[in-house]
């Protein structure tokens, strides 16, 4: 039965330190110490300098998703109980690393992030896969044969404090890494072919990280080019006089160095106040239309308040219109209905009279009846 053990991303820990007792902590600033060492050797290899502040890079975004999987690996070895501390690395187990790092290309520049990150991980998976192919001697204690398990953490690192530094100095297959004679050429020609790699890729960091910082202050930018051109017109015009009349022209007469930085302040200070006027024009413009704009919306505000107004004005005329012409109209209907009560009044009235003198008129004629009989 193999057991399987996880070793610490330095190798130089000591021997059976589990890696629980290694902060993440420190080993997050380790690791980042390292990088700067290793980024400051490679920037005064090809010239370019580094300030206090730096942008995240692609190297940056790869040791994230670098150190999460190394973080999930080192879950699951604690999880099944394979947590047996470090042991160091052999010779053939370097030289399967370096074959397989070349194969995967992870140091290649043109890689995108994501395929790079999937190239470290192969990698990872063939260098654990040759571990257990060719598994330490058995523990005399125990009897049983231990199984390295590496991380990508753990790869980068041996890569950048082991193999770089020795590949770079231009020792040998054998001072690199031990292992058959028979492979060193081809184990060097990988070596050689990831140190190049490796170097170019840092390199393109180091620019898109001066590319950053040019970009972020574009207006020093500017006015350090206008100051290293006006130094350089002061130069060519101080070399011309000082050809042509250095031997006739008095000594106070000529020109000094002083004159040039004067120049270079000169310019630097006449570019930074049309920048600023540039900048103040700009802000005033801005000004200018959004008060302009403001003026509109408040017009058009206005005006449709206006409009809104003469609108409930005339919805409150055709209300009065409406209610007087129903008042009218109520009036003339109460005025008919008294009339015809009038004319009811007066009708009974007359049948009242005549029914009485009806009365009076048989009264009388029963009374000459009466009479004449």
């Amino acid at each position: 039965m193999n057991t399987t053990s996880t070793f610490n991303a330095d190798d130089t820990s000591r021997p059976g330190s589990p890696d629980s007792q290694i902060s993440a902590n420190s080993f997050v600033r380790r690791r980042a110490a390292e990088e700067e060492e290793l980024l400051a050797a490679n920037e005064e290899e090809f010239g370019v300098q580094e300030d206090s502040e730096q942008p995240a890079t692609q190297a940056s975004i790869i040791n994230g998703v670098l150190q999460a999987a190394d973080g999930d690996v080192r879950a699951e070895e604690r999880k099944f109980g394979r947590q047996h501390g470090a042991f160091a690395r052999s010779g053939p187990e370097l030289r399967a690393l370096v074959v397989y790092m070349e194969a995967h290309t992870v140091f290649d520049p043109t890689l995108p992030t994501d395929e790079r990150n999937q190239a470290w991980l192969n990698v990872v998976s063939d260098i654990n896969r040759w571990n257990r192919e060719h598994p330490r001697p058995k523990d005399k204690a125990t009897g049983e044969a231990k199984v390295a398990t590496r991380t990508v953490t753990a790869c980068d690192n041996k890569w950048r404090k082991h193999l770089y530094p020795k590949i770079a100095k231009g020792e040998t297959a054998s001072q690199i890494a031990s292992g058959p004679q028979e492979n060193e050429d081809g184990f060097l020609s990988s070596c050689h072919t990831l140190k190049d790699q490796w170097a170019q890729l840092q390199h393109n960091e180091s620019q898109k990280r001066a590319a950053a910082r040019k970009a972020k202050n574009a207006d020093q930018a500017k006015a350090m080019e206008a100051r290293d051109r006006a130094a350089q017109a002061m130069q060519a015009a101080v070399s011309t006089i000082t050809q042509s009349s250095s031997m006739s022209a008095p000594k106070r007469l000529q020109p000094r160095r002083s004159d040039a930085a004067s120049a270079e302040l000169t310019a630097a200070v006449r570019l930074m106040s049309a920048q600023q006027l540039e900048a103040a024009a700009e802000t005033r413009a801005q000004q200018q239309q959004q008060h302009d704009q403001s003026l509109r919306q408040a017009e058009r505000a206005r005006e449709l308040q206006r409009q809104l107004h003469r609108d409930s004005m005339l919805r409150e005329d055709r209300r009065l219109d409406l209610e007087e012409k129903a008042l009218a109209h109520k009036k003339e209907e109460s005025e008919k209905a008294r009339a015809m009560e009038r004319k009811m009044e007066e009708l009974q009235e007359t049948v009242a009279e005549s029914s009485s003198l009806t009365k009076e008129l048989f009264a009388l004629l029963f009374a000459f009846i009466k009479s004449k009989f």
